[in-house]
């Protein structure tokens, strides 16, 4: 309803979830020819010369230990022993510079391990260092001409998997401008990373090396956005402090203020409204910051906005709406006593009532509104009216609320439904028997428009205890009328194959009563209304029963 006008939060969970698919890429743990694999095995203690005897028939698995646990001596000696495969060399510097084996690293390099090759996952060793955060191993491949700017298969660099594991030491190593601005497939460079990972100390020098405090990814999304989405005051105040722009609008128009609202970051928000982040920015679907703040219930933001200037009657997407969809009846009378029109509907129909009572907010607050002067039986683009909605949700107090004030129980929705039908269709007999005794239902409650009144509508949806409900009221007679179509509740029964509802028609007049007397317990079962919901959000009847 009200909160598709906050709109989706601009496909954000592809960029917060690259730095956990940088990290679980490829293992380093290389497997031997029987698929045992690497740390599994128990590591290197003093093994001597018996691990290289009893390592002649596991000489791979032996020589990557060793590589691991940096025990060079040992892989020389077993390395001499046998020829080994280029490929293996180049396994075996992977495994030393994830573990930062420094020697082993140079050993192999001076070997002829070439130092930009891959593993079969498109990872250099320098990748695999940095993501390692092995400093020492990082810089001996540098300082052997390892490509800091090369990709995995995934376009990460060695700089992006040193930023997402916030191994700043390593970040230091790698930075250069080619590093800095390196994108991934989406756009995404080192400093979005740096700003969803929280490190301000890395992220001030990603911007100390010119990395762009405003780059857009493929969503136009700007590391701003990404620090107020997750909270991190120190990164956003380092990215204000370099220029972030406060206005910068996502492929949806969200600011990062709308943001930093939406999650919840209400300092965050105070950060950037004193950085002068315009208060009356809307996103794609007409939302403004204060209209995000009333529907997230952050009471302390919206009187910050409202004294700033913000406008309490922006448009189409009124704040008191989305405040009375959030059940705070406190926020709601702010915006009343600063001027909120009580009588707003948005483009779907749907008022300060609507909203309310579809968010089950107290009844009291319904009640006030109204008192207020809020229209009472304004109805939706389905036809439904804040009546309709108490009846179909099962809200009493609601209902007594809305019959005292006067509603009107005759209006039908656009499926040609009445309040009380739409109570028998859900099976809310608490609402029945408050609109019974209000003196609701009787023969005239059978809408012109179909012909059929509550008994025909609570047979056809086979809602059991609706049918005893009102087999026991004096005025079931008056219900017990043939449809246009010329059938009686009885044969509507039959014909929907409702056996239990047609076992109980069946019966002769007196006999109904007896057996509805007999069956009367104190909390009568009800059947969820399965098959039609009047839904304010969509302003449709949606058919839930296919």
């Amino acid at each position: 309803m009200v909160a598709a006008a906050v709109g989706a939060v601009d496909a954000l969970a592809g960029v917060f979830t690259r730095a956990a698919t940088i990290q679980e890429e490829a293992s380093v743990d290389a497997t031997e020819d029987d698929g045992a694999a690497v740390t599994a095995l128990v590591p290197l203690k003093a093994l001597g010369d018996d691990f290289v005897r009893q390592s002649a028939h596991s000489l791979t698995t032996a020589l990557l230990v060793c590589a691991k646990e940096g025990a060079l001596d040992h892989l020389k000696r077993l390395k001499s022993a046998a020829a080994v495969s280029g490929e293996l060399h180049q396994a075996m510097l992977a495994v030393a510079a994830a573990n930062d084996q420094v020697a082993v690293v140079a050993y192999l390099l001076a070997e002829g391990a070439k130092v930009d090759d891959v593993t079969t996952k498109g990872e250099t060793a320098l990748y695999l260092a940095a993501k390692a955060g092995a400093a020492g191993a990082v810089r001996a491949l540098l300082n052997h001409g390892a490509s800091c700017i090369q990709a995995n298969a995934r376009g990460a660099t060695p700089l992006m998997a040193a930023v997402v594991g916030k191994h700043e030491p390593v970040v230091k190593l790698l930075l250069d401008q080619q590093s800095v601005h390196a994108k991934l497939p989406d756009e995404t460079q080192a400093i979005h990373l740096a700003a969803q990972q929280g490190s301000a100390s890395i992220a001030s020098l990603l911007l100390t090396a010119r990395a762009n405090a405003n780059a857009l990814n493929e969503m136009n999304i700007t590391p701003l956005h990404l620090a107020a989405c997750c909270g991190h005051v120190d990164v956003v105040q380092v990215l204000l402090s370099a220029g972030a722009q406060v206005e910068a609008t996502t492929l949806h128009q969200a600011t990062p203020l709308h943001i930093a609202l939406m999650h919840g970051h209400l300092t965050i928000a105070e950060m950037l409204i004193e950085a002068g982040a315009n208060v009356e920015a809307r996103n794609k679907n007409g939302a403004t910051p204060l209209f995000v703040a009333c529907h997230h219930g952050h009471f302390s933001i919206v009187k910050s906005l409202v004294s700033l200037g913000a406008k309490v009657n922006p448009g189409c997407h009124a704040p008191l709406t989305a405040a009375c969809e959030a059940q705070r009846a406190d926020i709601a009378w702010f915006l009343i006593r600063h001027g909120a029109r009580i009588d707003h509907s948005t483009p779907t129909g749907v008022t300060c009532v609507h909203a309310a009572i579809s968010s089950h907010a107290d009844a009291s607050l319904v009640d006030g509104l109204l008192q207020e002067g809020a229209p009472m039986d304004a109805q939706t683009l389905d036809g439904s009216t804040a009546l309709h909605l108490a009846a179909q949700l099962g809200l009493t107090e609601h209902t007594l609320v809305l019959l005292s004030r006067g509603a009107d129980v005759s209006l039908t929705n656009k499926a040609l439904m009445t309040p009380l039908e739409v109570a028998s269709q859900c099976g809310n007999i608490s609402i029945l028997k408050v609109m019974v005794e209000q003196g609701c239902c009787s023969y005239k409650t059978i809408s012109p428009s179909h012909g059929w009144n509550i008994l025909h509508v609570a047979v056809a949806h086979e809602q059991v205890a609706v049918v005893k409900f009102l087999l026991d009221l004096p005025t079931f007679e008056e219900l017990n009328t043939i449809t246009p179509d010329g059938l009686s509740p009885l044969q509507l029964a039959e014909r929907f194959g409702f056996e239990s509802v047609v076992r109980i028609l069946s019966l002769p007049s007196e006999a109904r009563k007896s057996k509805v007397a007999a069956e009367k317990t104190p909390e009568i079962e009800k059947k969820a209304c399965t098959t039609a919901e009047v839904s304010v959000e969509n302003n449709v009847v949606k058919d839930k029963s296919t």
